[in-house]
């Protein structure tokens, strides 16, 4: 994971070790801290559209009635913890996609991960206004509706194709998949 969040490596290797990583039964599981950085290698690697498939400890969190994330795995000490509390930012982050592509927020890159999902949706807090998102899949298109605040532009990218978002206006953005 570090390898691939440092560049060391990268491309087709970096994907491959991230899906060793995911599925190599022998390798000991992370620890609910250390998996922030498993799913920032993951995305890195190309593998967010896996992200959602990756929540069983918080999926198992709640079924326990817990209703903030715990620190670890049971038994955990703190059932009240930043540690466990990264789902909170992948959700926008790598599954809505929005995530800053200049220093200050300054322009914005939208890359959804959307896994299984047919649709998605939400907003995202921004000094300049908020970023609010809405995704339709229907097979290999993607029926976007993007709105960023004034002054802050953007590119919507999926399934290997970009196209580029205005600032301070709605924008309704339809993308097949590369090679389809």
């Amino acid at each position: 994971m570090l390898a691939v969040l440092g560049e060391v490596i990268t491309g087709a290797e970096a994907t491959e070790v991230m899906d060793r990583v995911l599925t190599d039964k022998s390798l000991s599981p992370a620890s609910i801290y250390f998996r922030f950085y498993v799913n920032e290698a993951m995305r890195k690697a190309g593998l967010g559209e896996r992200y959602l498939g990756e929540l069983g400890p918080w999926r198992k969190m709640l079924a326990l009635g817990l209703t903030t994330w715990a620190e670890t795995d049971e038994p955990s000490r703190s059932e009240c913890h930043a540690w466990g509390a990264s789902p909170n930012i992948e959700l926008f982050r790598t599954v809505l996609g929005v995530d800053s592509a200049a220093p200050g927020f300054r322009k914005v890159r939208i890359a959804p991960a959307l896994g299984t999902l047919a649709r998605a949706a939400g907003t995202i807090p921004h000094p300049r206004g908020d970023i609010t998102v809405a995704y339709v899949v229907k097979g290999t298109r993607l029926e976007a509706e993007v709105r960023l605040p004034e002054g802050v532009d953007g590119e919507l990218s999926w399934h290997g194709q970009t196209r580029p978002l205005p600032a301070g206006r709605k924008s309704s953005v339809v993308i097949t998949a590369a090679g389809n």
